[in-house]
Parts: C-alpha cells; sequence; structure tokens
C-alpha cells in the first residue's frame, strides 16, 4: 500500500486532532492567553490573599498562573488538617455552588486527612470576574469556616449537614 495514512493509537497520528490542536494554539497566541494568565493568576493570587490571607483555618493559598489552590487546615500554627469525617471541602464546595461558583477540590495532607480548594477559572476570565471569583470563594470559606474569623486558636467547625455548615 502506497501513500496510506498510518496511525497507531487512538489519540496520536490522527489528523483531525492535530487540525485542533493547531487551532487552539493559534487562538492562544491570537488572544494573548498565556499572559492573560499570567495576569490574571497575579491578580487572583493577591485577591485572595487580600480576602483569606489572615484567616486562622486558611494554611496556604498557592499556585501558578490562574492554577490556585487554598489549603484549609484545623489548626494555622501547626498547619493540621481537618478530619475527613468533618467533610470540610465537601461542604465549602456546596457552598460555592450555592453562589454560583463551581471548583473541584481534594486534598490529602497525611494520605488521609486534608481540604483543598482548587481553582482553575477560564484564561479567557476578565478582571472583574477574577475578583469575583476570589470574594465568592471567601464568602464560601466564611459560611462553613466562618467561626474562624475571630478566633487565632484552633478552628472547630461546626458539624452541620447544611452545605453552610450553619
Amino acid at each position: 500500500m502506497t501513500g496510506g495514512f498510518t496511525h497507531g493509537f487512538t489519540y496520536s497520528h490522527h489528523g483531525v486532532g492535530a487540525a485542533a490542536g493547531r487551532a487552539v494554539l493559534a487562538v492562544l497566541k491570537q488572544l494573548d492567553l498565556v499572559q492573560a494568565a499570567r495576569d490574571r493568576g497575579a491578580q487572583l493570587d493577591a485577591a485572595l490573599r487580600g480576602e483569606l490571607g489572615n484567616h486562622p483555618a486558611v494554611g496556604d493559598i498557592r499556585g501558578l498562573g490562574l492554577l490556585r489552590g487554598i489549603e484549609l487546615v484545623s489548626d494555622r500554627q501547626t498547619r493540621a488538617a481537618f478530619a475527613r469525617s468533618d467533610r470540610v471541602v465537601e461542604r465549602v464546595v456546596a457552598a460555592g455552588m450555592a453562589r454560583g461558583i463551581l471548583y473541584s477540590s481534594t486534598g490529602c495532607a497525611d494520605g488521609r486527612d486534608g481540604d483543598l480548594v482548587l481553582l482553575g477559572p477560564p484564561l479567557i476570565i476578565t478582571e472583574a470576574e477574577t475578583d469575583e471569583l476570589a470574594s465568592l470563594t471567601a464568602a464560601a470559606i466564611k459560611d462553613v469556616l466562618g467561626c474562624c474569623i475571630t478566633s487565632a486558636a484552633t478552628c472547630q467547625i461546626a458539624r452541620s449537614s447544611s452545605p453552610s455548615g450553619r
């Protein structure tokens, strides 16, 4: 057979996939989305630190570009994790969804316990939307862990079945 198109795996050497990939790269370049992610990521980091940087249940805010993680801890000094049975991150996600935001969250500080809110907004997020995301995320965290705002000691969360923890 001459002039045939040989391929090996489902996603390798696939003409349509390659064309789609090239189109995506062209849009990334055309809209300067790499720089936009860098700029909005710095803005998101600053906004999250402004809203949550001193919150006793926030152990760390970290990330690169628009990918950001907020580690939730029961004790900021020791960075002790909440017990998995407290379902803290699930409650924060529910509180966020009630506010109209959706994000993925997980966590595993020690192989069992731990809570991490993971933000990964679209590369086309605007400045206003970035500030709104930080504000709504902080509000969701404060809904669940609001008792921590005035406590400098170990955070005791309300053990409620409601998404807001109340």
